[in-house]
């Protein structure tokens, strides 16, 4: 919605780059889940992510 107002750029939330950053880690939480069901950690750690990659958004639109 904003990025179709022309509000924010479409390249606004890099969740991709944080999750490259965690790579190991993702790759981790993806084995748990294939290999244990643990999906509860998975879901955890992308939220994580996401929180990460939306502060360094905020942290680009205020500088």
């Amino acid at each position: 919605m904003l990025v179709g107002a022309g509000r924010l750029p479409a390249d606004a939330l890099l969740l991709s780059e944080t999750l490259k950053r965690h790579k190991q880690a993702y790759y981790q939480r993806i084995e748990d889940v294939e290999k244990y069901g643990d999906y509860e950690s998975w879901v955890a750690f992308f939220c994580d992510c996401v929180a990460e990659a939306a502060d360094y958004t905020l942290g680009r639109l205020r500088a």
